[in-house]
C-alpha cells in the first residue's frame, strides 16, 4: 500500500508539472462525449510551429486547486524564475512544487519539488531535478542535459549515475509543457516531442482535440482549446486514463485545467490565480481578445 500512495503522489506531481499535474475523464466517459477528431500524422519537427517570441516569461506564477473525487487533495504552484546562469548557459529556472492539504497530510504528508533550468534560446532544458517527500520516503533524482553532445546524465540519490542518448532538444518531466506552449497548433493536428522525465527517454504524443469554453470557479467563463498528451507509464497506472489539459485560446496557451483518472479515482487541477503573464495578443482580424483573462498583472 505504501508504494502504490507513493506512486500515486509522485505519478500527479509529474503530470502537473508536465505534464506536467493533470486531471483526465475515464476513456469510457469522454468516449461519448468527445467529438471524432480527424487522424493526423505526428509532427516530428516543430521549426514551422515555433512562435516568435516564448508566451511565458520570468515572473509567471501559477496556482491550482488539486480535487480528488471532488475533495481538496493540495496546492501546486508552477513559477518562472528570473535569467541565472547555468554552466555558460543563460537559462530561467522553472519550478513546480505540489503541496497535500492538511487533510491529506494526516494520511499522507506531501512536499514535493520539481526544477528545471530552461534555455529560452535553445527552448529546451540543462539541468532538471525533482525532490521528494512523500510520507516517510524521500529521493531525489537529477538529470544533466549535454544538448550539444546529445546525452544526458541521469542520477537517482547516492547511485551511479547513468548516460542517457538524447535528441537535441530533448525536453524533462516541466519543460515539455512550457516548449508545447510555444508552439502554434490547430486543432486537429498531433505534435510528438522528445522528452526525459526519469531514465527512460519517452515521445510523448499531443493530440490538439478541440476548442471549448469553459467556466472555472474562480475565474468565470474561460475560451480553451483542449490537448491530450499521451504519456507511458508502467506499473499501477498502465491501465489509467488519459491526461487532458485545457489551455487559454491564445498564443499564450496557459493551462487553467488538467484531469485525469487512474484507478485510486478522479483528480482535478483548476487554476484558481495567475500573476506575472505576458498579455494575450488579438489575433489578426478579431475585434476582442476570446473570453477570459486568467492572469493578473
Amino acid at each position: 500500500m505504501m508504494w502504490h500512495r507513493r506512486g500515486l503522489n509522485r505519478y500527479l506531481l509529474l503530470r502537473l508539472g508536465v505534464l506536467a499535474a493533470a486531471v483526465v475523464f475515464a476513456s469510457s466517459a469522454l468516449a461519448g462525449a468527445q467529438e471524432k477528431q480527424p487522424a493526423a500524422q505526428p509532427i516530428t519537427d516543430h521549426a514551422h510551429l515555433a512562435t516568435d517570441a516564448l508566451p511565458f516569461a520570468p515572473g509567471e506564477q501559477l496556482t491550482y486547486r488539486l480535487l480528488w473525487w471532488g475533495l481538496p487533495a493540495g496546492k501546486a504552484v508552477t513559477k518562472v524564475s528570473e535569467t541565472n546562469e547555468h554552466n555558460g548557459h543563460l537559462v530561467w529556472k522553472i519550478t513546480s512544487t505540489a503541496t497535500s492539504s492538511e487533510v491529506v497530510d494526516i494520511i499522507y504528508k506531501v512536499r514535493d519539488q520539481v526544477v528545471s533550468l530552461f534555455d529560452p534560446a535553445l527552448r529546451a532544458p540543462w539541468y532538471y531535478e525533482i525532490n521528494q517527500r512523500e510520507g516517510r520516503y524521500r529521493a531525489k533524482r537529477t538529470i544533466t542535459f549535454d544538448q550539444e553532445a546529445g546525452r544526458a546524465t541521469y542520477v537517482k540519490n547516492e547511485n551511479p549515475p547513468q548516460i542517457k542518448v538524447i535528441p537535441t532538444g530533448a525536453q524533462d518531466a516541466i519543460s515539455v509543457l512550457y516548449y508545447f506552449r510555444a508552439l502554434k497548433v490547430e486543432p486537429g493536428m498531433t505534435v510528438t516531442i522528445p522528452t526525459l522525465p526519469g531514465k527512460k527517454l519517452h515521445h510523448v504524443k499531443v493530440d490538439v482535440l478541440r476548442r471549448e469554453t469553459i467556466i472555472l470557479p474562480d475565474l468565470g467563463r474561460i475560451a480553451t482549446l483542449v490537448v491530450q498528451p499521451h504519456m507511458e507509464f508502467t506499473g499501477i497506472f498502465r491501465k489509467a486514463g488519459s491526461v487532458f489539459v485545457w489551455l487559454t485560446d491564445d498564443e499564450r496557451k496557459i493551462p487553467v485545467r488538467m484531469k485525469t483518472a487512474i484507478i485510486f479515482g478522479k483528480v482535478t487541477a483548476d487554476l484558481v490565480e495567475g500573476r506575472g503573464c505576458r498579455k494575450a495578443p488579438k489575433r489578426p482580424g478579431e475585434k476582442k481578445l476570446p473570453p477570459g483573462e486568467v492572469c493578473k498583472s
